[in-house]
């Protein structure tokens, strides 16, 4: 039925986005999470932690408004470059909902913060695709990969994302990897300045020594709220990854090019969470920029709408049930 109604008129569309997103994070409003304020983040991320003087509410209405611009952001790249059959809210919904699966989220935290900044590097490479002159987004998609490591530092690995992203849209130019670096160490640049201006290159060091040696530290911890929702997440994944696979031959080459390089990142992401932090679970959102688009195409594109239906309202009350009961 919902997934029905987001394949309908676009105003309806909008009016269920917000009428979800909100419902979602109700409890969020009623009973704010406290910001996650920890100093072993990332370069920068601890100079945010003011926000934690703040009061709860203002801080949740903040994160609340930040994981929907996110979205609008998310599926601003999908319009920018159709890989969908038809123009829909739905990545948008299923990105705020995947979003809200983590009650203790529900705030201002680093990857909420590091995603901001992986969607503007996936949309700087979704350009790259056909153009001849592709240099500004070789740049930018580095640069903002950059940032993210400043608020996670971890990511820094994903600058071999981005050049399998090169290889598989064939850019064969020396100039765009060379600029790709550039883009990468100047944030890093302009930080060091900061701090060597500043008499703080000490700290620099200490916080990428403490990142690093965090990265392999691996502690899982598991309840039966989180098991339920990442067993249906990874059979999303999994039905929508078969879908692309049988159906890659029908795509246009574009299409399948730009959905190799969300598989890409979703394998990136999927690697650097699951070692990157005491964790795991509070660094696998992550993934929820690139699985977004994945499990969207599923919904959006299934034959047998029946099932994704089902798929699309037990992940909603999975959600609700932990919330509410």
């Amino acid at each position: 039925m919902l997934i029905r109604t987001f394949k309908a008129g676009y105003l309806i569309n909008i009016i269920l986005f917000i009428i979800i997103s909100l419902l979602l994070w109700l409890h969020a409003f009623i009973e704010p999470q406290p910001m996650i304020v920890e100093n072993n983040y990332g370069l920068i991320y601890h100079y945010l932690n003011f926000m934690a003087l703040l009061p709860a509410h203002l801080v949740t209405v903040v994160a609340f408004g930040f994981v929907l611009l996110q979205a609008i952001m998310l599926n601003a790249v999908v319009a920018d470059n159709p890989v969908f059959s038809r123009s829909t809210y739905l990545p948008a919904l299923v990105y705020v909902i995947l979003m809200s699966y983590l009650q203790r989220q529900q705030t201002i935290h680093p990857v909420l913060i590091a995603n901001f900044f992986l969607i503007l590097s996936l949309k700087n490479l979704s350009k790259i695709y056909g153009k001849t002159d592709d240099f500004k987004e070789s740049f930018n998609a580095s640069f903002w990969i950059a940032v993210a490591s400043m608020i996670q530092f971890p990511l820094v690995l994903l600058m071999f994302f981005v050049w399998f992203s090169f290889i598989i849209y064939r850019l064969s130019k020396w100039r765009e990897w060379v600029i790709s670096i550039l883009g990468f160490i100047a944030p890093y640049i302009f930080l060091l300045s900061i701090f060597f201006l500043t008499d703080e290159l000490g700290q620099f060091v200490s916080f990428a020594e403490a990142q690093w040696n965090s990265f392999s530290r691996v502690s899982i911890r598991f309840d039966g709220e989180l098991l339920l929702f990442w067993a249906l997440f990874l059979l999303l994944m999994l039905i929508a990854f078969l879908k692309l696979a049988i159906e890659r031959g029908e795509k246009l080459i574009s299409i399948r090019k730009r959905f190799n390089v969300l598989v890409v990142m979703f394998l990136s992401c999927l690697a650097i969470g699951l070692g990157g932090g005491s964790n795991p679970i509070d660094q696998l959102p992550l993934l929820f920029p690139s699985s977004a688009l994945v499990i969207s195409y599923y919904f959006i594109e299934a034959r047998r709408v029946f099932y994704a239906e089902l798929f699309f309202s037990l992940l909603l009350i999975i959600i609700f049930t932990s919330r509410f009961v």
